[in-house]
């Protein structure tokens, strides 16, 4: 997804979807048959998320202000929010309730991802009827350009680092455990309960650019 200023986000599904709610949001999709594969994967206890940014993605916020819109946004379009039911019917899935955000950040500015940190996790804290996850998706060099960790990321529940496309990748020796090594510290020893800690792996060899990764 990207954020184009002063309006909701453009979303890219690559060919899975490409009908747009309405002539007035062209880049905002409406994703039926996405809809259906999620309530399948949500019977069977998977959780899916929405991922935001990505490597083309612009993940720039103008303002703390705009960072606390945008997680109110992204609330009301894909989680528990109900600002666009009704007659705007705006959500991609309908109804459908997904379990958190991802935040993919790889450009941009990186500034004042705390405040649509805090400002989403408000919101999920306020819904007693589910449970929600904020994860992330940074680089493996310690600390990340976008996604620090900075503040606001002790109210993340997952980092899933990426540990390929860099020099830090999982076939790199010394270079990958030390990365590791600086993630988990600081999510064990930084907050008491800091974010559980994953290797992100590409899942075929396109998604990187040496195949030993």
């Amino acid at each position: 997804s990207a954020f184009p200023s002063g309006e909701l986000p453009a979303l890219n599904f690559a060919f899975h979807c490409k009908d747009s709610v309405s002539t007035d949001y062209p880049y905002l999709l409406r994703c039926p048959e996405i809809e259906n594969g999620i309530k399948e994967c949500q019977k069977m206890g998977k959780k899916v998320l929405i991922s935001v940014g990505g490597a083309t993605g612009d993940g720039t916020l103008p303002s703390p202000a705009k960072a606390k819109e945008l997680a109110n946004t992204f609330y009301d379009l894909f989680l528990g929010g109900s600002r666009f039911d009704g007659t705007t019917n705006l959500r991609p899935f309908g109804r459908l309730v997904m379990v958190g955000i991802d935040l993919n950040i790889q450009a941009g500015s990186g500034q004042y991802y705390e405040h649509l940190i805090r400002e989403m996790r408000r919101l999920m804290d306020a819904d007693l009827s589910r449970e929600y996850l904020i994860t992330g998706a940074p680089q493996c060099p310690y600390p990340d350009h976008y996604l620090g960790p900075g503040a606001g990321t002790e109210l993340v529940d997952h980092l899933y680092i990426q540990f390929y496309n860099n020099f830090c990748h999982t076939g790199a020796g010394n270079d990958f455990y030390k990365s590791l090594n600086k993630w988990l510290d600081f999510a064990n020893k930084r907050y008491p309960r800091g974010p559980l800690i994953f290797v992100g792996l590409p899942a075929a060899t396109g998604g990187a650019s040496d195949a030993q990764f």
